[in-house]
């Protein structure tokens, strides 16, 4: 087994599949990483292009120095352009993978060998099948934190066209029995497509429950439930940046999201949020913490930027750092606090790894 990595403290070092080019936005969009909680050497990154060639999900046991492509769903193919990647954190060997927005396989899978191969649940299609539904593009997974069987699921295509119950937007798909089994919670039209789901909650922190989620639409902001999907309020005018949205809840319990024009605090879970001036007014994807401090950086299009950090204690002023990054930010990140690692998978610059 190769060794992990060096990387240098306050650098940024590349840890991306070695024969996948980087940097011309077609062989190149960096998406979902998840680690395993059991083993923090094994990494799990997605790669979903516009061409299908140099896509797939990709696993590493040395910590990022080498790579391979797994995820085979039928004998023949693998997974073609996976978005999110789910590790539970009882069972490592057991995955959940959306992919959607183009490929043949699209949808919501399941492994139990640790990604190797992957099989769609049952219920999943019966699900599409009793309501004559879309649920095939699947856009973003949120695991509960206390329950890894309790999972939500957003779409990045309408569930049906010109519906009389959901007009041309996609609701949340929920399942309690790890995907054997799922219910439906009807969108609101205004949603429109191409959701970020999150769960509200962290138990470490003693915030929020498994009934509170909040969903980030391009068009028409954030909405929250606090009682399971029965009913929702609206409580951003800001949405989600194109491919999606995070959340993040700092060492004191305050919450932060990310938005097309900057990042959002809350200090009631969500209940109301306010701007963070000292980001710039761009569209961000990703924010996450250590610790010590929050990252994040603007996402694609924005041309050459550095990353930004503030203190986890402050949250308000914001400072950057580190390499600059073309006009490729954060889509998601992950830290890893056993060895004191921030992923970044960035858009059309693949993974990345900081130690601060």
């Amino acid at each position: 087994m190769a060794a992990a990595p060096q990387v240098d403290a306050g650098q940024w070092a590349a840890l991306s599949p070695r024969d996948i080019p980087l940097g011309d936005g077609k062989t190149m969009i960096s998406q979902g990483i998840a680690i395993d909680p059991c083993d923090r050497s094994t990494l799990y990154w997605s790669n979903g292009p516009f061409t299908e060639g140099g896509g797939g999900l990709f696993k590493s046991t040395d910590a990022g120095s080498t790579w391979r492509r797994i995820g085979l769903v039928d004998g023949v193919n693998k997974i073609m352009n996976p978005l999110k990647v789910r590790v539970d954190p009882r069972n490592p060997n057991r995955l959940y993978v959306g992919d959607g927005v183009r490929g043949s396989t699209q949808g919501f899978w399941i492994s139990e060998d640790g990604g190797e191969t992957f099989s769609r649940p049952a219920g999943w299609g019966r699900l599409a099948q009793q309501l004559g539904i879309n649920i095939v593009d699947v856009y973003d997974i949120a695991t509960d934190p206390a329950d890894f069987d309790h999972v939500l699921v957003s779409f990045h295509s309408p569930w049906a066209w010109d519906s009389a119950l959901y007009g041309r937007a996609a609701g949340i798909v929920e399942s309690k029995d790890g995907g054997q089994t799922w219910v439906a919670h009807a969108p609101e039209l205004s949603w429109g497509v191409a959701h970020s789901i999150r769960f509200l909650y962290d138990p470490g922190k003693g915030i929020g429950n498994s009934q509170t989620w909040l969903i980030g639409t391009e068009h028409d902001g954030w909405w929250r439930t606090a009682n399971g999907g029965a009913s929702w309020n609206k409580m951003t005018s800001q949405g989600i940046f194109h491919g999606g949205g995070n959340h993040y809840y700092s060492k004191t319990g305050v919450l932060y999201l990310t938005v097309l024009g900057g990042i959002l605090r809350s200090t009631d879970n969500g209940v109301s949020f306010t701007a963070i001036p000292s980001t710039p007014a761009l569209g961000y994807n990703a924010v996450w913490g250590d610790g010590t401090y929050l990252y994040t950086a603007p996402g694609y299009g924005y041309g050459t930027r550095k990353f930004l950090r503030s203190l986890e204690t402050d949250g308000l002023q914001w400072e950057e750092f580190g390499s600059p990054f073309n006009n490729s930010g954060p889509y998601e990140m992950l830290y890893d606090e056993v060895n004191g690692r921030l992923y970044a998978s960035n858009w059309f610059q693949g993974l990345w790894v900081y130690k601060p």
